[in-house]
C-alpha cells in the first residue's frame, strides 16, 4: 500500500497545508504529531527552534484536529516562523483507531511523506529536546559514517502523573556496544530500546522504510516507531550516543504508557502479537522465547499493579528467573491463565 492507496483508503477530509514557504532543500526534517497537547507543544516547538545549526532545517507540524487549543497554538507559530514551520492541518475524520483507540498514524504518515530532509528526526507535541546541539551532533555522525543507518540518544524521563523525572534514563549502558553489526534482533525482542524524540535515520532510505511501513501496516499493530526502527536496523548499523539531549513524557496520551488498566491490556496484548508477527515474518525465531517471557511478564506486572503491589517483590524474583526458557511451554501454561484472571478482574 503505497501513500496515495493508503489516503484513498483512510483521507475522508483533505489535509490543509498552512501556505508557508520553507526550504524545499531541507539537511533534516523534524517531524512533529500534535494532538491535545497545549500544555506542551510550546516546549516542543520552542526546543526545536532553539537548536543551534549551520544547516537548513524544515519542522513538519501536524494538527490532527485538536479542540484544547493546541491547533491555535500551532497556527501562532507558523505564523511566526514562516521559513521554517509547515503546518499540516487535519480533520478528525481521518483519524485511524489501532486497537479500537484513536491514533495518530495518517497524521505520521503525512508527515513522513511530505518530508524533504536528507535526515528525518521525530519529537511528539508531548516531548521536548533539552539539548540545543542534538541535530548537529547527529547530523555530524551519520555524514562522516555512512555505514549507520540510524543514531540515538540517552534522554530524561517525566511522569507527568506524579511529576517525577528520572535523569538520564540510560536504558542502553552496557547493554550492547555502539556499532553492532545487527541490532535488528535486539529490537525485536525489546532488548534494545529506542526513544522517538531522541532518534534520526537517513531520509534515503525513506522510500524503502516507508514502504515497510506500509506494507507491515495493520490497525492492531501498538507502536509504528518499532518497526520504523527495525527496518532500519536491517539496513544497517545503529549508534546509541550517552548525550542526554530530550524529555520523555509519559501520560495517558502515550501510546506506550496508559494509566488505564482496561487499555494497558490491550496494549500489551497487541504488542505481543506485533512483536511475534515480526519475528516469524523476517526470520528471528530465536527471539521468540524471551517475546513469549516478556509477555507474560509484562501480564504480572499489570495483575500486581492492579492489587497495589510492585515489580520489585519475591514474586517479581521468582518469576525473572523464567527468562531463559527456550519453548512456548511457559506461554501456554502460563499466558491464558493471566489473561483470563485480568479480564476477570477488569471485567472485559
Amino acid at each position: 500500500m503505497n501513500f496515495i492507496e493508503f489516503k484513498n483508503k483512510y483521507q475522508k477530509v483533505e489535509v490543509s497545508e498552512y501556505p508557508n514557504t520553507v526550504t524545499k532543500q531541507p539537511l533534516v526534517s523534524i517531524c512533529i504529531q500534535t494532538y491535545q497537547h497545549a500544555s506542551y507543544i510550546r516546549e516542543c516547538l520552542d526546543s526545536i527552534l532553539a537548536q543551534k545549526v549551520d544547516f537548513p532545517i524544515e519542522i513538519l507540524l501536524g494538527e490532527d484536529g485538536s479542540t484544547d487549543g493546541t491547533r491555535e497554538i500551532c497556527i501562532e507559530y507558523a505564523k511566526k516562523f514562516p521559513n521554517i514551520i509547515r503546518l499540516f492541518l487535519h480533520d478528525r475524520m481521518n483519524n485511524i483507531k489501532v486497537n479500537g483507540f484513536p491514533s495518530g498514524r495518517f497524521n505520521l504518515r503525512n508527515n513522513l511523506y511530505s518530508a524533504r530532509g536528507k535526515y528525518i528526526a521525530w519529537c511528539e507535541g508531548d516531548d521536548y529536546w533539552t539539548d540545543p546541539y542534538k541535530l548537529q551532533k547527529q547530523v555530524s555522525f551519520l555524514e562522516s559514517h555512512p555505514e549507520y543507518s540510524l543514531i540515538h540518544t540517552d534522554h530524561n524521563y517525566l511522569n507527568q502523573e506524579t511529576g517525577i523525572v528520572i535523569e538520564a534514563l540510560h536504558e542502553n549502558k552496557g547493554r550492547v556496544f555502539n556499532g553492532i553489526e545487527d541490532c535488528a534482533p535486539l529490537i525485536i525482542s525489546d532488548k534494545y530500546i529506542i526513544t522517538t524524540c531522541t532518534a534520526m535515520y537517513r531520509g534515503d532510505y525513506g522510500h524503502f522504510i516507508h514502504q515497510k511501513f506500509a506494507d507491515d501496516f495493520d490497525e492492531r499493530y501498538s507502536m509504528a516507531d518499532y518497526q520504523m526502527w527495525f527496518h532500519l536496523a536491517r539496513l544497517g548499523k545503529v549508534k546509541y550516543l550517552e548525550d542526554v539531549t530530550a524529555t520523555y513524557r509519559r501520560n495517558d496520551g502515550s501510546a506506550t504508557a496508559f494509566f488505564d488498566n482496561k487499555k494497558r491490556l490491550v496494549f500489551i496484548e497487541n504488542v505481543y502479537w506485533q512483536r511475534r508477527t515480526f519475528a516469524e515474518r523476517y526470520g528471528y525465531p530465536e527471539q521468540l522465547p524471551i517475546i513469549h517471557f516478556r509477555y507474560l511478564r509484562n501480564l504480572a506486572f499489570l495483575k500486581y499493579r492492579i492489587n497495589g503491589h510492585n515489580k520489585n517483590n519475591e514474586y517479581y524474583r521468582k518469576f525473572k528467573a523464567l527468562e531463559n526458557v527456550s519453548s512456548g511451554t511457559l506461554l501456554n501454561l502460563w499466558g491464558s491463565f493471566f489473561k483470563y484472571r485480568l479480564e476477570r478482574i477488569l471485567n472485559i
